[in-house]
């Protein structure tokens, strides 16, 4: 599979005026511009722009996507409002990256390993994960921690190690974390796991994964619930169907066996099926109303009648009507 990379930067704290724009003109004639985006989509020789500088000098927000699974999201913020010692309780295993830029603090979250996305959605992350930076901007660091636990799932941070402080509101996340937990692919039973914290007292990371593995044993008792009693409702409509079935057919068993007589003297394999099923249904009848001797009666009759037809003889046995050794 040939790579193809995808490019979406967006200005958010303003727009970009004229040079800018010009400049960035000069490093795509295909890119689509507006003054808050520049996107670009490029075959695997990839953007003849840095996008790094890019990001540290214009651009607020910046996603790249490949089809192969790899991709990465950047958030330019004052250091005002949010410092790097901060982030870095967050920093250890994670996908989470820093760099000062003058001023601002460049955070960049990497997924190495995601699972491939087709190209119409590529330019659906830009929109679903730019409020993850208006987030950060009001205090909510959330997508920290989340991205903190995308290293514990990928093993990058050892069982003895604490967890950093974990934000109020995990278990319950807004559309945009929601689409960062997606595009970082972090399972929703860790996220699940970590929002049960109580207390002040950090926990480890090997007490986190136990709790994960917990409650994952957990869903899938209540999945394995959830199919038996499905199974149930669908064995006993299927029962009711059957009753109401062969409900139908008492009464008329005598012409049932005329017209299976007929069917097995037409000699065609669909006719000789047709005649299997009405048998089925004398079967099933004969032990709801306590007759199975005449049933059997009947059908050794059948069979000694038809005992040159050896492609209806074995439809017997298939069906389960006679033994292997009566056939």
């Amino acid at each position: 599979m040939s790579e193809r990379q995808y490019y979406e930067f967006r200005s958010v704290d303003r727009p970009l005026d004229s040079i800018e724009m010009r400049d960035l003109r000069k490093l795509s004639a295909s890119a689509v511009m507006t003054p808050e985006s520049f996107v670009e989509s490029c075959p695997p020789e990839g953007f003849n722009g840095d996008s790094e500088r890019l990001i540290a000098e214009t651009f607020d927000a910046f996603v790249w996507v490949s089809n192969t699974g790899r991709r990465s999201l950047s958030f330019r913020v004052p250091q005002s409002v949010l410092d790097a010692e901060t982030c870095r309780r967050y920093q250890t295993g994670s996908p989470l990256s820093l760099r000062a830029c003058g001023a601002s603090l460049v955070l960049r979250f990497s997924a190495e390993d995601g699972a491939p996305v087709a190209q119409a959605e590529d330019s659906a992350w830009m929109p679903a994960l730019l409020p993850v930076r208006e987030g950060l901007l009001r205090g909510d660091l959330r997508c920290l921690y989340l991205s903190w636990l995308g290293a514990v799932q990928r093993a990058s941070v050892a069982d003895h190690q604490l967890e950093p402080p974990v934000p109020p509101g995990l278990d319950v996340l807004s559309p945009a974390l929601k689409a960062f937990v997606d595009f970082l692919e972090i399972p929703r039973t860790l996220i699940e796991a970590a929002a049960q914290a109580k207390g002040p007292t950090p926990r480890t990371v090997g007490e986190l994964r136990n709790a994960q593995y917990a409650l994952e044993e957990e869903l899938e008792r209540e999945r394995q619930a959830r199919m038996r009693e499905q199974r149930r409702l669908r064995e006993a409509h299927e029962a009711e169907r059957r009753r109401k079935e062969l409900q139908g057919l008492a009464g008329k068993e005598e012409e049932t066996w005329d017209r299976i007589g007929e069917l097995i003297d037409g000699k065609r394999p669909s006719d000789y099926d047709q005649a299997v099923l009405l048998l089925v249904d004398l079967h099933d009848l004969a032990a709801v109303t306590k007759t199975q001797s005449d049933f059997r009666f009947g059908l050794d009759v059948v069979r000694e009648q038809h005992e040159s037809k050896p492609s209806f003889l074995r439809r017997l046995v298939d069906a389960g009507l006679v033994e292997e050794d009566e056939a």
